[in-house]
């Protein structure tokens, strides 16, 4: 489980109306009946129509200038892991277990701004303007960097097809299109990846939008403003500035455990997440620690093909193996532990020149997690 708080220009920006915003959400609404519909909730009621958002939303701005942000866009995203423990654990009423959690972690938001009313009183989440909502569909952004190269690739494709069928039909051209449709780059269940195009599997996630005030419109709330412990006078007292993000991502997912009995390994951790983006060395720490090197490979063969994509090598490319059983394994192992090590510590560690120790323990483990599971396969090592 993490969150997000999405930049501005992502949802037509933040310093009018959310009326833009508000209707994006209502998407999943579209062509159904209003009682088969999903409805905003918020700390206090289950159910807000599209208008009271606006209206609520838009009328809790005082004393915000015309070019300050005057709310914002968050998302709680669970993995499909943790999807599948909810669905089991509370069956077909996950999504008000989902609402439960989203109003728990709300509080956490608001006591994340060390923030008090001049009576004393710490904000909570009640003091709180926001309304949230349970979608359960996600589609390719056109704006996701994983995807340009595929999308490009995709969209050539399907231009090429356009053509094609504004051409006399024969089956010389069908047979042109057939081969061109077996060119394009799918998902692992068949779909071709495009801007706009649904994902498959199960999606489900909680968008919120939040204002900026809170609700006696006195505190100006920035999540967007990260705390480094420097203080402030405020009210007559000193308080502690800015919002904690840190702290506030472990215990989205510390409520989450907690609430849903979830038993959160290693790798699901923020704290493991957080080490693999920012510090190679605590990184390689975690990895030595896996009880299974099946695991490390996963890992290493994944990070191979996306920084392959991020090269930009052709598709040809990424799935051409040498034909012999000792050439594939030799280009399994150069290649992830290359790429692998690139990425740990530099280009200069792939090209050969001296390595740190670090680097020669990581690769030491890669190797040994190829070795059991090429062995494992049958391909001798």
């Amino acid at each position: 489980m993490y969150y997000k708080i999405h930049p501005p220009q992502y949802y037509g920006g933040n310093t009018d109306s959310c009326v833009g915003l508000v209707e994006y959400l209502e998407k999943e609404n579209e062509g159904k009946a209003f009682e088969e519909g999903t409805f905003f909730f918020s700390h206090e009621a289950d159910y807000h129509t599209p208008t009271k958002v606006r209206q609520s939303i838009d009328g809790n701005v005082k004393k915000l200038g015309q070019q300050e942000a005057r709310f914002y866009m968050m998302t709680l995203n669970p993995s499909p892991e943790e999807l599948a423990h909810i669905q089991k654990s509370n069956g077909q009423n996950y999504t008000e277990a989902l609402k439960s959690y989203t109003r728990a972690v709300m509080e956490a938001y608001a006591a994340h701004f060390n923030r008090t009313y001049k009576d004393g009183t710490a904000l909570s989440g009640k003091d709180l303007v926001y309304f949230a909502k349970i979608e359960q569909l996600r589609s390719y952004k056109p704006w996701e960097k994983d995807y340009q190269e595929i999308y490009a690739h995709n969209q050539t494709i399907r231009k090429e097809i356009y053509q094609l069928t504004c051409q006399e039909t024969s089956q010389k051209v069908k047979a042109k299109i057939a081969k061109l449709e077996a060119q394009y780059i799918r998902n692992p269940e068949g779909t071709i990846i495009l801007p706009g195009q649904a994902k498959d599997g199960l999606h489900t996630h909680i968008h919120l939008i939040i204002s900026r005030k809170d609700k006696k419109q006195e505190l100006k709330l920035s999540p967007m403003a990260a705390s480094k412990g420097s203080e402030n006078t405020l009210n007559g007292k000193t308080t502690k500035i800015g919002f904690n993000r840190e702290a506030f991502a472990e215990k989205v997912q510390s409520i989450f455990d907690v609430q849903f009995g979830y038993k959160r390994s290693l790798h699901e951790s923020y704290q493991y997440y957080k080490a693999r983006k920012h510090s190679p060395i605590k990184y390689l720490n975690y990895l030595t620690h896996f009880p299974a090197p099946e695991y490390l490979l996963r890992q290493a063969v994944l990070e191979a093909v996306k920084q392959l994509i991020k090269e930009n090598k052709t598709l040809e490319q990424m799935l051409y193996f040498p034909k012999s059983t000792a050439g594939m394994r030799d280009k399994v192992v150069g290649k992830t532990v290359n790429l692998i090590l690139k990425g740990i510590t530099g280009p200069k560690a792939a090209m050969g020149t001296p390595v740190t120790i670090t680097a020669q323990l990581l690769k030491n483990i890669i190797q040994k997690a190829l070795k059991m599971t090429l062995q494992s396969s049958g391909i001798s090592f």
